[in-house]
């Protein structure tokens, strides 16, 4: 009898189609490790965009002489304090707590109350610089700054 020899070209095809599935999963496991990092830091950076946009709003809603304050080490965490308001003794305070950047509106001089507070975002790092000669506030939240320039005379009180 005679014996049949198999082909080699069988195992070559099947070796081919391997390595083409095996590059085919690797190639959808790197592009959705890199979509996954690209939304997450497009959410981030939506977030502060966010927060700084409300910001700009609260402080330019304010712009008035004397309607801006800050205070170093007024907030509940004794942290930078963010204060806007219209002349009535209300306003809106701003300040860090734990994770979040918070607003508590009531009175100027009232006491804090953080857990009832408007979360406005996460946030690592909150500071504003205020340049009485361009009549500017410099605002840092999470490494990302904002420059407002105040129309009112007067400017920030401290």
């Amino acid at each position: 009898m005679r014996e049949q020899k198999g082909s080699p070209l069988g195992f070559y095809m099947l070796g081919i189609c391997a390595l083409f599935l095996a590059s085919f999963l690797l190639l959808v496991v790197l592009g959705a490790g890199v979509y996954r990092r690209t939304t997450g830091s497009q959410n981030q950076n939506n977030q502060t965009r966010a927060l700084l946009s409300y910001l700009a709003t609260v402080v330019r809603a304010n712009d008035m002489s004397g309607g801006i304050h800050v205070r170093e080490g007024a907030a509940p965490d004794g942290q930078l304090l963010l204060i806007a308001e219209d002349g009535s003794g209300y306003g809106s305070r701003i300040y860090p707590y734990g994770e979040y950047l918070l607003e508590d509106y009531g009175e100027v001089e009232g006491e804090f109350d953080p857990e009832h507070a408007l979360k406005i975002g996460k946030i690592q790092q909150f500071e504003i610089d205020w340049d009485k000669d361009q009549n500017s506030l410099w605002i840092t939240a999470n490494d990302n700054h904002l420059l407002l320039h105040l129309r009112s005379e007067g400017g920030v009180s401290e």
